[in-house]
């Protein structure tokens, strides 16, 4: 009787702990989903802006110091006027002063973005280029939150002499 409670609780040690390690590579998969899915909203976030920004003309940036805003502004092949602006809700896209809506998820947080032109228009023959970063969280409704950060570098196609 004896060594059938000693085998019924180390049986029961033994399931506690392989019920715990189920338990955490569950979450863990629902970790890894959830990045997996803001990155691909992300990375089709940033390749929307770059195709604009590669294909497009007169790429500025706006650095509004002190309100956390930053755009980035260029006409598209179509001569319209596309801005980008990066806000702690996310990144939104307008389209010839419409309305800006967000090309991003709705659960993703930024918690900081950089955004520069090392080159401002094609002085000296050099094509303009953008630099953007930006870090961030996600959290699902199930409290399962994946940082992340993603940069970007782009150039713009065609050269801008005489702009």
């Amino acid at each position: 009787m004896i060594e059938m409670l000693v085998s019924t609780a180390i049986f029961s040690i033994v399931i506690t702990m392989i019920m715990g390690t189920i338990v955490t590579i569950v979450d863990a998969s629902r970790k890894s989903r959830t990045m997996t899915e803001v990155m691909n909203n992300l990375n089709f976030s940033f390749e929307s802006m770059t195709r604009t920004l590669k294909t497009g003309k007169n790429i500025s940036v706006d650095n509004v110091n002190g309100t956390k805003l930053n755009t980035i502004k260029a006409k598209d092949q179509k001569g319209r006027e596309v801005v980008y602006t990066f806000s702690e809700d996310g990144i939104t896209k307008s389209v010839s002063g419409g309305v800006a809506e967000s090309i991003t998820a709705g659960d993703l947080k930024l918690t900081s973005w950089y955004i520069d032109d090392y080159i401002s228009g094609s002085t000296g023959g050099a094509q303009p280029r953008v630099f953007f970063s930006v870090k961030g969280r996600v959290e699902t409704a199930r409290g399962i939150a994946s940082e992340f950060t993603l940069q970007s570098s782009v150039t713009q196609r065609q050269l801008e002499l005489g702009n």
